[in-house]
């Protein structure tokens, strides 16, 4: 019982119903979106250990058991995603780990990534134990993590199933569940794959936008998830926002729907295997939509090789840095130009790098 005062989040799992235990509908809400509001209702209800939404009618269905030995009660379903409560007992600061995040982890039963272990711990007796390794891991920035139920085996790596898509593989009826932080920074380099008459299979979010590029901002900007696609339709100036994409969807057809533009989110690091990276300038510009944050100085002459040697060493952290000669500042950047050559904008007395 003493789950409720403990920190409590999330893992999802992506086009699965669950098929156990005694269930009951908690909200039906057709043409909104409803997964904020679902995982308000089972924080709140003592008996809710899981629940599912369906996202063609705008409904969730709370479970009272979990799926803990009854991984194979989770059956393959377009269109539904399993949302499992997972206790992070021992862990006081998930707020400043994972900020407003309603999930901190998605699942993929029967999944790993191969050969990209950068740490292997033995005897982990639970799933969420093997989650809360990864969240702790402090050599490296951990992406996701695989646990092995019947080797009592947790593997953690700096890479995921986006970062390295050849390396991702599913292997149904295995024992091995892979799972991925959320509450890691997203990769840097992003833009959009971008396709007509097309909608996003689970709506977890829908807003109002007045343009596509509206619309694009808010996926960047959503805070509860990594918004991962959205669905602009003109007409009705709407915009509906997921937390999946083809990859998580394991390439599941989207829903028709005329009049709307579809867009998928496609990131990378840059990691320049066995190159050189350098800079390029653009001088008296800065990048709107980019968070900036100072980057801490010695001196100010020379401040440019200062700033970029900065940057180097924050690695995939620093895709892009901006100086500010009035100031004498400089500020690595959450993003860089690649994509988004329409949201560079002039400024006197700044550089961009």
């Amino acid at each position: 019982d003493n789950v409720l005062v403990e920190p409590e989040t999330y893992e999802k799992t992506t086009g699965v119903k669950f098929v156990f235990g005694a269930s009951q509908g908690i909200l039906t809400q057709p043409g909104t979106g409803i997964t904020r509001d679902c995982t308000a209702i089972c924080r709140q209800t003592p008996t809710c250990a899981a629940f599912t939404v369906d996202y063609e009618n705008s409904r969730c269905q709370s479970y009272n058991m979990d799926s803990s030995g009854h991984r194979n009660s989770l059956h393959d379903k377009i269109g539904s995603n399993y949302f499992e409560k997972i206790c992070l007992r021992g862990v006081s600061n998930l707020n400043s780990m994972c900020g407003d995040r309603l999930w901190a982890f998605e699942r993929v039963v029967g999944a790993f990534l191969e050969d990209f272990d950068d740490r292997e711990e033995r005897n982990v007796q639970t799933k969420t134990e093997c989650e809360k390794l990864c969240l702790f891991e402090s050599s490296f920035t951990c992406r996701s993590a695989e646990f092995d139920e019947s080797l009592s085996v947790c593997r953690l790596s700096r890479e995921d199933r986006r970062s390295q898509p050849a390396a991702f593989r599913r292997q149904p009826g295995s024992t091995i569940d892979y799972l991925e932080n959320q509450c890691v920074r997203s990769l840097p380099d992003c833009r959009y794959n971008v396709r007509q008459g097309s909608a996003v299979i689970s709506m977890d979010e829908l807003q109002f936008a007045a343009s596509q590029g509206e619309c694009e901002a808010l996926c960047d900007q959503a805070r509860g998830f990594t918004c991962r696609a959205f669905t602009y339709a003109v007409e009705e100036k709407r915009c509906y926002l997921s937390g999946d994409d083809s990859t998580s969807l394991n390439n599941a057809p989207l829903v028709i729907k005329r009049d709307a533009v579809y867009a998928e989110k496609q990131c990378s690091i840059s990691q320049c295997e066995d190159g050189l990276f350098t800079f390029e300038k653009v001088t008296g510009h800065f990048l709107r939509s980019a968070q900036q944050v100072g980057l801490a100085m010695a001196a100010s002459p020379g401040v440019t090789l200062e700033c970029g040697a900065r940057c180097l060493e924050a690695g995939s952290d620093c895709p892009a840095f901006t100086l500010d000669y009035n100031s004498m500042k400089c500020f690595k950047l959450d993003r860089n130009t690649q994509g988004r050559g329409s949201e560079l904008s002039p400024r006197e007395g700044t550089k961009l790098l």
